[in-house]
């Protein structure tokens, strides 16, 4: 099994709404995703092999940062994937 490669297809797409009962602060924002995407050890690309995920999620403009806590679940993957069905994130731009 591979470790790495030196071709490398991504994509992701969110779509951000309100969070019920927060208010017109959008302090805290909820978000759906969609990702995709796959490592290939040369450049013959098969887009068959490509994975993707989705889930939801919910971004916080928190005082020491933007924190983003997400859950998700493969839609297409392999027996041999690693998979993280929670993912949190503190410090990015979002």
């Amino acid at each position: 099994m591979p470790l790495g490669g030196t071709t490398r297809i991504v994509g992701s797409g969110e779509f951000l709404f309100p969070l019920p009962g927060v208010g017109a602060e959008q302090v805290v924002r909820s978000f759906i995703f969609m990702d995709v995407g796959n490592v290939y050890t040369d450049t013959n690309i098969d887009f068959g092999e490509l994975r993707a995920s989705t889930g939801v999620g919910i971004n916080w403009y928190s005082p020491i940062g933007p924190m983003k806590l997400s859950v998700g679940r493969p839609v297409r993957s392999k027996p041999e994937d690693r998979r993280q069905a929670f993912q949190f994130q503190i410090g990015g731009a979002f």
